[in-house]
């Protein structure tokens, strides 16, 4: 087998590896997903930090973002925790929104 065949198979096994990584991914979040209950915490993390939510509303690209990220977020059963909790300090230890609500509370 010359050079050229080895880097060949090497950078074959590498892609379908990244593939494989990529595809598991996309399967995990779709699962989180699915299986969720439907209920967005923002507005509820919002508003234990003192911001209201109209306070934010002009603020439409931020909000989209702010809102994927909770509903792809891994630490649902974490969040739904510290809700229940009536803290108002430790959310950023865990928060994909946590300088999103930061700055929002700032405004």
């Amino acid at each position: 087998m010359d050079t050229a065949s080895v880097n060949s198979i090497v950078l074959g096994m590498g892609a379908l590896l990244l593939l494989g990584l990529i595809a598991y991914g996309m399967f995990m979040m779709t699962r989180r997903m699915l299986q969720d209950d439907g209920r967005l915490r923002l507005r509820r993390m919002l508003v234990r930090h003192g911001v209201r939510p109209g306070a934010v509303a002009s603020e439409y690209y931020e909000i989209a973002r702010a809102t994927r990220r909770c509903v792809a977020c891994a630490d649902k059963p974490r969040c739904d925790a510290w809700l229940v909790s009536r803290r108002r300090e430790g959310s950023e230890a865990f928060c994909p929104n946590a300088a999103f609500i930061a700055r929002s509370a700032r405004i």
